[in-house]
């Protein structure tokens, strides 16, 4: 089987970044937020040798870059892909 080279986005390292602050420091749930990005890096992990089990987009203006999304908890993740390689990674929150 290939293998993916999976790239991380400075864009979705701040979100990562800010999510686990908001959920240490506003919440106040350290170890909820540990676990929650221990999630959400194993699922990107997990995309070097799959990347495709995720739907692809189905709005128009997307269609074309093949952006697919990728839910984790109450995250969503967007990726786009060129060929062998997914080519950024950034997150929606809907906490």
């Amino acid at each position: 089987m290939s293998s993916y080279n999976v790239v991380i986005t400075e864009a979705a390292q701040r979100d990562l970044l800010d999510i686990f602050d908001y959920i240490t420091f506003e919440l106040r749930e350290p170890d909820s937020a540990s676990r929650l990005l221990s999630k959400i890096r194993s699922k990107v992990n997990s995309l070097e040798e799959f990347p495709e089990r995720n739907k692809l987009i189905s709005e128009p203006k997307y269609e074309e870059q093949k952006i697919r999304w990728c839910p984790v908890r109450e995250l969503c993740y967007f990726l786009s892909g060129v060929q062998r390689a997914i080519s950024s990674l950034h997150n929606t929150s809907l906490i």
